[in-house]
């Protein structure tokens, strides 16, 4: 591990999901883990992560709560913050859009290499380059593109700087969103799979 590695914070009460996070990022990364909001934003506090990755559906302090928590605190708020919703909806990745988050990653579809570019997005180096670096490029989400519409406007290419796709864009976030819909059972499974297949 680097020196100055990348400070990762992992908050999700799955421990399945902690799992396959910290193996992705453990040989670059610095990574702690909570299983809930409240246990995460004090360990936050502690910590000072650069990126913290929130589940948006937990007990307790839920995803969004625990967002809140860190955008209201002067010493968390320029943390920066990838939501991972297995809820696919428009409208809950749009509330964590609004509420702050700078990312998202909807658990039944992302893909190693679309987490390591998420995090280079927001923080650069954290992974270095690799293969898997050269595969489709990602969306990323501009939250100050967020005017209270409920059409998905918010995603943005930035992979060449450029902002805005218009409706093009907008439409194709909300097909991968409603195409990533899977019931409880389908999502452990296909969780399986990914850390089998991320090892």
């Amino acid at each position: 591990m680097r020196s100055t590695a990348t400070r990762v914070l992992i908050i999700d009460d799955d421990p399945l999901i902690r799992t396959l996070l910290v193996s992705a990022l453990r040989k670059e990364c610095y990574v702690a883990v909570a299983a809930d909001g409240a246990d995460g934003f004090a360990k936050a506090l502690d910590l000072k992560p650069d990126v913290a990755v929130i589940d948006v559906n937990m007990p307790g302090w839920d995803g969004l709560k625990t967002l809140e928590a860190f955008r209201g605190d002067a010493t968390l708020r320029k943390i920066k913050i990838i939501m991972l919703t297995a809820d696919a909806s428009k409208q809950t990745v749009m509330a964590a859009v609004r509420a702050g988050a700078n990312d998202y990653l909807i658990k039944t579809s992302f893909s190693k290499a679309e987490f390591y570019r998420k995090l280079n997005y927001l923080v650069p180096g954290t992974i270095r380059e690799s293969p898997h670096l050269n595969e489709p490029r990602v969306s990323a989400v501009d939250p100050a593109a967020v005017t209270g519409n409920d059409r998905g406007e918010a995603s943005q290419d930035h992979s060449n700087g450029s902002r805005g796709q218009g409706a093009t864009q907008a439409a194709s976030t909300e097909d991968a969103l409603a195409a990533s819909s899977q019931n409880d059972a389908a999502v452990e499974s296909q969780l399986q799979v990914m850390i089998d297949g991320w090892e």
